[in-house]
């Protein structure tokens, strides 16, 4: 039967392997660079003020479809029953 190594040795093995990386120095410019990129992504964000008006405009254009559905119902609901009443007229005759 093969030997397994516990999960400690090879924890130790992998901590040798760092062990070996190089340090390198970082060029002094790359901090300015870091944080310009950072505040043009906060630039980029869009102003929860213009998020809150698009939804309201949704809610209200769904809000209208509706409303507009529900009268376009009842008027049809209107008039199939106005189609069932018959009219009347007073003509006795056919002349």
């Amino acid at each position: 039967m093969e030997n397994k190594r516990s999960s400690k040795e090879e924890m130790e093995q992998r901590l040798e392997l760092l062990k070996s990386i190089q340090r390198v120095e970082a060029p002094d410019h790359l901090y300015e660079r870091v944080m310009k990129r950072v505040s043009e992504g906060k630039m980029n964000i869009i102003p929860m003020r213009w998020v809150l008006t698009a939804a309201a405009s949704l809610l209200l254009f769904f809000a209208i479809d509706a409303y507009l559905i529900v009268q376009n119902q009842k008027s049809k609901d209107a008039s199939e029953i106005a189609s069932l009443v018959p009219t009347q007229n007073n003509h006795l005759y056919d002349e």
